[in-house]
């Protein structure tokens, strides 16, 4: 009788191991799906954050004009844009119209793009900026502030009628940008012609 008993028991114990087995693999699946979920997860708040504002470095440059982008700790900061670009750059510009004439400089739309709120000196996204135009200094005198809502654009606009302040849109903006980039493309063929020219006087000399 004992021998049944003996053979019982070894079987009930090899059962018990490969059931506390089997729970141990499910626990370790479980630990490393949910060790992908999480990286899965800060990966993509990585991919978000590198699309959200900031503010420029210390000396950064306009992306276009070369002249020097302002912090948001510099009075002349809340004029500052930025943008990022196809390939994920981020560029920052020290007006409005710069930012402008940097995609039409090189034919590129912005993935995003953002101005600086007049009053808060909080970004805001450039489709969602009441503009305003105003005798106003701005690092490029293009004049142009930029408020969150209507409402506020209006108040300004209302309380400074002796900076002549009226509202105006991007594709305004977008008019007098399109005029200085012009202007400097034109400056910039005559310089190469008298460059060329010189060049070609002075190889004349030379025989």
């Amino acid at each position: 009788m004992k021998k049944p008993i003996a053979a019982s028991m070894t079987l009930l114990a090899a059962l018990t191991i490969s059931a506390c087995g089997d729970e141990k693999a499910d626990t370790t699946k479980e630990i490393e799906t949910s060790s992908i979920a999480s990286n899965t997860d800060d990966n993509q708040h990585e991919k978000i954050n590198d699309h959200d504002p900031t503010e420029p470095d210390h000396g950064e440059a306009c992306a276009f004009c070369n002249m020097k982008a302002y912090g948001s700790s510099e009075s002349m900061g809340v004029f500052t844009a930025q943008a990022i670009t196809q390939a994920g750059e981020r560029l920052f510009f020290d007006d409005s119209g710069c930012l402008l004439n940097q995609q039409r400089k090189t034919s590129e739309e912005f993935v995003a793009s953002w101005v600086k709120d007049l009053e808060s000196n909080e970004w805001i996204e450039v489709e969602e900026s009441a503009v305003v135009k105003a005798a106003i200094e701005t690092p490029m005198k293009y004049g142009y502030a930029f408020f969150s809502s209507p409402e506020q654009a209006d108040a300004y606009v209302n309380d400074n009628t002796k900076l002549q302040a009226e509202h105006v849109t991007w594709e305004q903006i977008d008019e007098v940008a399109n005029e200085r980039y012009q202007k400097k493309m034109q400056s910039m063929q005559q310089n190469h012609g008298k460059e060329t020219q010189h060049q070609s006087h002075s190889d004349t000399d030379l025989h």
